[in-house]
């Protein structure tokens, strides 16, 4: 009884983790806010990576956080680099598109703990001449680890990024509103 109670318990594990390996892996995270200002004066807070810096919620994540940069201050090419032995690991995230007053687009790649790489877009839609709309996205596909993490429910991904995101926004959204 007991050789066949561990069999079992052994075929369920085994068709869970197929079934976590054959689940896409593609993930799509995204939040927006309204900020009451142009997108000719929110852009620079979302094309530099300095001033990007500011509003984003990672530093007040990690404390341990350090940021350098290199390449030019905006536009394709532009890039951060951070490292921390807290929560945030290393990686940099590079500019690869840049559409004036419209949109940012940056490559993330990740190297501790984890590798992998994401897309993120930063896009401004005007609603009208004093307000805007900021939306922030990420996107890329989950490792095997990611996508067990997550059907497990270790971790909301969406809930998890998405709330940092919020913070985020609304961070920018109280910086551009006051100038």
């Amino acid at each position: 009884m007991l050789k066949k109670s561990i069999l079992v318990i052994l075929i369920l594990i085994s068709l869970f983790l197929i079934y976590v390996a054959i689940i896409p892996g593609d993930y799509l995270i995204k939040r927006e806010i309204e900020i009451n200002q142009s997108t000719e004066k929110i852009f620079p807070y979302i094309a530099s990576v300095k001033l990007a810096d500011e509003w984003m919620p990672w530093k007040e994540q990690d404390p341990n956080l350090k940021m350098t940069y290199q390449g030019p201050e905006r536009g394709v090419g532009a890039t951060s680099i951070w490292e921390s032995s807290g929560n945030m690991g290393q990686g940099k995230a590079e500019v690869v598109e840049e559409i004036l007053n419209e949109k940012v687009k940056t490559k993330i790649t990740y190297t501790k703990p984890m590798n992998f790489e994401q897309i993120s877009i930063f896009k401004l839609t005007k609603k009208n001449e004093n307000q805007s709309i900021m939306e922030w996205s990420v996107e890329g596909k989950n490792t095997f680890l990611g996508r067990l993490i997550c059907t497990l429910g270790i971790i909301n991904m969406d809930k998890y990024v998405g709330n940092e995101f919020e913070k985020g926004l609304k961070k920018l959204k109280g910086m551009v509103e006051k100038k």
